[in-house]
């Protein structure tokens, strides 16, 4: 299955909706430039490129370099010429060349098929995997913290492990600084995409937040209490779960360590 999204157009499609945001919001702005040299009429494909923390780059027709899995009626033989009537299904388009922690957004106007649109804007993966394969990590830290009946390193591992699965998604939603910079506005975030927004579990904000809780006592030995097992246990299931809906989201394969 392609870990892009994807769409063709048929009329009043989402294809041709996001063909015009394309259009809206980058594409003609650029061409009102000058700096391509076309009209809108001569586009034929475009990739717009959004790294992390850069500008969006806009690339037309030769400049944008893409790749496609092309379905055809007949037999091609080598160098003979492809009409627009051979071809049959055409898919999976995306990017041939571009920072692989960069969105982007591709189009190609097809004779007969209308507009291919693709995309993936999720920026940053490869931090995000990184982060999510650390939290694996110190889940599994976790557990065994807790089948050695160390609560206290298996808390500090626990809450690790959610702070990097909330940071990971904060790199593929783009969150700005302020409302990540510090474990009280990671809690909040996570609360509003949770509860307020129904993106995942409600179960996983009380979660963190209860781990939090225990970090004093966990880390400082300041005389708290910390939970038994059983507790320490359905906490980590949820921290899990957590874990999980951030590789799910940026793409990273449960084999992965």
């Amino acid at each position: 299955m392609s870990d892009v999204d994807e769409a063709v157009e048929t009329p009043d499609s989402f294809a041709g909706s996001l063909v015009q945001q394309m259009f809206d919001l980058w594409i003609t702005p650029y061409l009102n430039s000058g700096e391509s040299g076309i009209g809108t009429d001569q586009v034929r494909q475009a990739l717009i490129v959004m790294p992390p923390g850069g500008e969006v780059e806009v690339l037309l027709n030769e400049r944008a370099t893409v790749t496609a899995k092309v379905k055809m009626r007949r037999d091609i033989a080598a160098g003979e010429e492809v009409l627009a009537e051979d071809i049959e299904e055409i898919s999976d388009l995306r990017p041939f060349d571009i920072d692989p922690a960069a969105g982007w957004m591709a189009f190609a106007a097809v004779p007969g098929h209308g507009h291919i649109v693709t995309f993936d804007l999720r920026r940053d993966k490869p931090r995000v995997r990184d982060h999510v394969l650390l939290a694996r990590d110190f889940v599994a830290a976790a557990r065994e913290s807790v089948a050695a009946s160390r609560p206290g390193p298996a808390v500090e591992a626990a809450f690790a492990a959610a702070e990097l699965a909330v940071k990971a998604m904060h790199l593929l939603h783009v969150v700005p600084i302020q409302k990540r910079a510090s474990h009280g506005a990671r809690l909040t975030w996570l609360n509003w995409y949770t509860r307020r927004d129904g993106n995942g579990s409600p179960d996983w904000y009380p979660a963190m937040k209860r781990l939090e809780s225990l970090r004093p006592a966990a880390r400082y030995s300041d005389g708290g209490t910390l939970p038994d097992a059983e507790e320490l246990d359905a906490l980590l299931d949820q921290v899990a779960e957590l874990v999980d809906h951030a590789a799910a989201h940026g793409g990273v394969d449960e084999s992965e360590q």
